[in-house]
């Protein structure tokens, strides 16, 4: 089920918190107690504390994540399972920070862009509306290939 706008836009909060706290070289279990603590959504507070809790108790991020995370997708676990294993986790999040990040940028590009575009036929020529059209387009390819490449 996809992320309705305020859930993606919590979720790149808490990407960049979790992003800065691992860059700031806290450990990955304090990390997650400090944003379970200090955040003010509660749907990612009583997460980060569940993960913190979990970490706490020998578990690994990954196997946190494959039974726990709604919020993340396939690519979001793989991406964290490759840092985790590679131990550039700060890394992985700084770059699902800014995959979340463009690809929500995107999505607010092409509603818009599909609000004109409804409006247009109204007010313009097809040749102006098939252009926006063509560009509408142009933007939903390029949300298509934004990806990220595994550290």
């Amino acid at each position: 089920m996809p992320m309705r706008s305020s859930e993606s836009g919590q979720l790149i909060l808490f990407l960049q918190q979790l992003n800065l706290l691992l860059d700031a070289g806290v450990s990955i279990e304090r990390s997650f107690r400090s944003i379970g603590r200090d955040s003010t959504s509660k749907l990612f507070s009583s997460f980060s504390t569940k993960v913190a809790g979990e970490l706490e108790k020998g578990s690994t991020l990954p196997e946190i994540l494959d039974r726990e995370a709604k919020f993340f997708d396939a690519f979001d676990k793989a991406l964290i399972k490759s840092c985790w294993q590679t131990g550039k986790l700060a890394e992985g999040f700084s770059q699902l920070y800014d995959h979340h990040r463009k690809k929500g940028d995107l999505s607010e590009q092409i509603k818009l862009l599909f609000y004109i575009l409804a409006y247009l036929p109204f007010r313009h020529s097809p040749q102006q509306y098939f252009y926006l059209l063509s560009l509408s387009l142009d933007l939903k390819r390029s949300q298509a290939r934004t990806s990220l490449s595994f550290p």
